[in-house]
């Protein structure tokens, strides 16, 4: 059995139980003093160890409170889930700027490995189980005490509208950020719609952009010192190129819930907009979202104990991505993915912000009896996908035709097949003109008026 203490591993896990009973918030000042004498007793000369806190944050959304000793190349410590109260222990070491530290369970065996590396205040990195499964991005920001109070999960994360022209040309991106600076959305340029995804760093930020066949179409390089004009480059896969300003046009505020522990977790991040019925109605969709993911993560928690197998064995994380929102509708999706269900779950929606509730899409904008003929229409815009001819892609269009979902767009509208664990996510926008045999009169006046419509 791995003794990664040597004769003070029996000490730590003392130590380590202690801490399991005293309470977070217990008083700033005689809890950092508890946290940094338990680290420091860790070691064989406790007054010779440098003492750090830090606020940790674990795949985007899950808070720790992080104390580490470092002793000559030698680091120990724990680290402290802020929504569950669930403690690990830490050990590793130092080697130049790399810091690589390993979870050790109550048997000694370890259960997942961080490694690290410094940019600028910050130590980011990778959180790794310990049989490769499953990684996590993972940041630690100094702190001068150890923090006991969970900040509010949304903090970084945003949804934001951009355009601008060029020319005859409009440029439309719906995006949406996360606390670690991922971006992702939707957009549209001139007549193409477009998938996007990206990076903030800094004061940059890099977004690849995709049709929905699955191909590369550019590479959009964005300075954003300003967070209400962006500066862009664009270079198309051509080697085209050219230069946008983007306006800010439209924010959405956002919300998020988030716990995690030693075998869970889940996380929610949804708008918060200016809408109370929307939002109420959101906020219905989560209470469910995490009615759910509590009831299982309770059965897991009653059934089995804490082991290096089990570690982060459940996880479920839900978010709501807007394509169109002005003054009539809000559109999007909202989609659920959880290590117990097979497939990601997406529903399309399109509120009506006049009658304040969600539109039943066909009957809102369709005429009677045409689904089946709109449905030959999408086959032969999903057979262009770039993965239509890879095996089993034929047999599976056949059935999801038949559950496709309906979301507002710049160009017209979306219609999105059910996620696939292979094919992923595969979706068609149509425009009014496309459409217009088999839409009632006053959904081709809306879809045409509105085209390029946003709050």
């Amino acid at each position: 059995m791995h003794r990664p203490f040597g004769k003070y591993h029996r000490l730590s896990l003392a130590l380590a139980a202690c801490l399991w009973l005293l309470p977070l918030g217990a008083g700033a000042q005689p809890w950092a003093e508890v946290v940094t004498d338990s680290v420091r007793h860790l070691f064989e000369k406790p007054r010779k160890v440098k003492v750090r806190h830090y606020h940790a944050l674990l795949d985007d959304s899950y808070e720790l409170s992080v104390t580490l000793g470092f002793h000559q190349h030698r680091v120990r410590g724990y680290a402290t889930y802020l929504s569950s109260g669930d403690r690990l222990l830490l050990e590793g070491t130092q080697q130049g700027d790399t810091l690589v530290l390993y979870e050790v369970h109550e048997s000694g065996q370890h259960a997942a490995s961080w490694r690290l590396l410094p940019k600028g205040q910050t130590l980011r990195g990778e959180w790794l189980k310990y049989d490769g499964t499953t990684a996590f991005s993972l940041a630690l920001t100094p702190s001068t005490r150890p923090p006991d109070i969970p900040r509010h999960c949304g903090a970084g994360k945003w949804m934001a509208h951009y355009e601008g022209w060029q020319g005859n040309t409009w440029l439309g991106l719906w995006l949406h950020r996360t606390a670690t600076g991922r971006l992702y959305g939707t957009g549209l340029w001139g007549e193409t719609p477009l998938l996007l995804k990206g990076q903030v760093e800094a004061d940059s930020a890099r977004i690849d952009s995709y049709d929905e066949q699955g191909h590369s179409l550019a590479t959009i390089a964005v300075r954003i010192s300003d967070p209400r004009q962006w500066f862009a480059r664009i270079q198309t896969t051509y080697g085209e190129r050219s230069a946008w300003t983007l306006a800010r046009t439209a924010t959405i505020q956002t919300d998020c819930y988030a716990w995690a522990g030693y075998m869970g977790s889940y996380d929610f991040f949804f708008p918060k907009t200016q809408h109370a019925a929307f939002n109420e109605w959101v906020e219905r969709q989560v209470r469910q979202w995490m009615t759910g993911c509590r009831a299982q993560l309770a059965r897991y928690r009653a059934e089995y104990r804490p082991a290096p197998s089990r570690r982060a064995a459940l996880r479920a994380t839900g978010w709501w991505e807007l394509t169109l929102a002005n003054t009539r509708y809000l559109s999007g999706m909202a989609c659920l993915a959880a290590s117990w269900q097979q497939q990601t779950q997406c529903q399309a929606f399109i509120f009506d912000l006049e009658a304040g509730a969600p539109v039943a899409p066909w009957a809102e904008f369709f005429r009677p009896d045409t689904r089946a003929e709109v449905q030959a229409l999408l086959r032969q815009c999903f057979e262009r996908h770039v993965l239509a001819h890879e095996q089993g892609f034929a047999d599976w269009l056949d059935n999801a035709l038949g559950q496709v979902q309906l979301s507002l767009h710049p160009a017209g509208m979306t219609f999105h097949l059910p996620p696939h664990p292979l094919f992923g996510r595969v979706q068609c926008t149509l425009t009014a003109d496309e459409l217009a045999p088999w839409l009632q009169p006053r959904a081709i006046a809306y879809l045409k008026n509105e085209r390029h419509g946003h709050q």
